[in-house]
């Protein structure tokens, strides 16, 4: 008898499931997604299905089915489930929705009530599945450079789709609106009150400001690490329009979110490269004055104009206005989906909106959420320097940055009613909590095993 090594076979996994469901073209799926959801207008949906048919959540639905496919072909033989801390989390949110969806049903529900716990139902299980699938593609080499570069380009289209509703009034809705089968479910005014607001691709300009300023430090990390004066003017270029594309929708809250997520990602530069952004932040304002003449005295104005602005009375009048509304029903709140503004009012505060329809246990949950996603980030950062990952230790905290933005700015708007914002939330979390599985560290890789061998 003696010892011989043999490779094993490999261990069936979610990661090779999906390969195999999907025919290996993960990242062809990550590229239309990514199209559906910033290139085609979020108003536009197939007509026959109205409030479900946006094509961005239509196809987030499919990689949900993909996913949890996988993981029946894989929960036996895959040992690092248990281990796979985002996985656990995105369930746990499953389980509360699914749970929240049931408790709207222990009191009499009108239509519309009924009509918008589906919705909902339908809407965050698509986009938790699609975060689910990409994060399986994060942890193959390159797939979180795939992603991230994917979202950055898709905010881009929808940045100069933006510029062309801010000079020249372009309906992008309406002419994608003319594909047969499509129509516009929803409309989001485009004026302010001095300019035209633009909304790119977004439901709404506030959505569009958010999700584009979340996006910056993306973009700012590919710029630091562009490597050739041509990739490093593109990625340039891309910092630049998605700094501006948040700044024309008019949105206060868009100004809200680009000085957190440039600000926070700026505390990772040295004092030269912080000296260099101080100077080109007062070039782009000078940009700005010229380019988009009257943006910045507008956004001026809402900023040092609160007392008499409808908007912000109107948002700290909510808090008087639901609190009956909330002692009724504390912990499991009035359900999923079922505080509409037809029939109540309109809430631009989504933790505000958390405690109403899932309750103390919801709001805490999302809190658990959010919480879990920044200390991830955190500790994926301190590992990936200490493991001399530079470059991936930055594009970790670049997506750190973003991800606290929308955190913040929700709020001062319902974010995760939008289809965009609610995408791009959990795909930053995914960046920051999914780290890109090497060598012996993955559980899927054959490994050598030691048997007994006759000579």
């Amino acid at each position: 008898m003696i010892f011989t090594t043999r490779e094993a076979s490999p261990i069936p996994s979610r990661q090779s499931n999906i390969r195999a469901l999907t025919g290996g073209h993960e990242t062809a799926l990550l590229c239309l997604f990514t199209v559906l959801l910033f290139g085609v207008h979020n108003s536009v949906t197939v007509g026959a299905l109205k409030g479900y048919g946006s094509l961005a959540q239509l196809l987030a639905t499919v990689l949900l089915a993909y996913w949890f496919l996988s993981w029946l072909c894989a929960r036996d033989g895959d040992p690092g489930f248990g281990r796979r801390p985002f996985v656990s989390a995105m369930l746990a949110a499953v389980g509360w929705v699914v749970f929240a969806f049931l408790a709207a049903y222990t009191r009499e529900l009108g239509t519309i009530e009924r009509s918008g716990t589906f919705r909902a139902l339908a809407h965050y299980l698509a986009f938790i599945g699609a975060a689910l699938f990409f994060s399986v593609l994060a942890t193959r080499n390159g797939g979180r450079v795939a992603l991230a570069k994917a979202l950055v380009f898709g905010a881009c289209f929808s940045a100069l789709v933006g510029a062309g509703q801010f000079y020249a009034d372009f309906d992008y809705a309406r002419i994608v609106a003319h594909v047969p089968g499509l129509r516009i479910a929803d409309t989001a005014e485009l004026t302010s009150r001095f300019v035209v607001r633009a909304q790119g691709t977004s439901t709404h300009a506030i959505e569009f400001a958010v999700v584009s300023a979340s996006l910056v430090p993306l973009a700012a990390h590919y710029w630091r690490f562009a490597t050739g004066r041509g990739r490093a003017a593109l990625w340039a270029g891309a910092t630049g329009l998605l700094s501006f594309a948040s700044l024309i929708a008019i949105s206060r809250s868009g100004v809200v979110a680009l000085t957190l997520a440039v600000g926070i990602y700026s505390l990772r530069f040295n004092w030269s490269e912080r000296v260099t952004t101080v100077f080109l932040a007062g070039g782009f304002v000078g940009a700005m004055q010229v380019l988009a003449h009257g943006v910045l005295s507008t956004l001026r104005y809402f900023l040092l104009n609160t007392e008499d602005d409808a908007s912000v009375a109107g948002r700290t009048d909510d808090y008087g206005a639901v609190s009956p509304l909330f002692w009724a029903r504390p912990w499991l709140g009035y359900g999923l989906g079922t505080f509409r503004p037809e029939l109540y009012r309109i809430l631009d505060n989504q933790y505000l909106g958390m405690l109403l329809t899932g309750g103390i246990i919801g709001f805490v949950l999302l809190l658990t959420l959010i919480l879990f996603v920044l200390g991830s980030a955190v500790s994926n950062v301190r590992f990936q320097a200490r493991t001399a990952r530079i470059e991936e230790a930055d594009l970790t905290y670049a997506a750190l940055s973003g991800f606290t933005a929308m955190a913040v700015s929700a709020a001062f708007f319902d974010l995760l009613s939008f289809k965009q914002a609610t995408a791009v939330f959990l795909l930053l979390s995914v960046l920051c909590v999914v780290r890109e599985v090497r060598n012996a560290d993955d559980p899927t890789l054959p490994s050598a095993r030691i048997r007994w061998a006759r000579p």
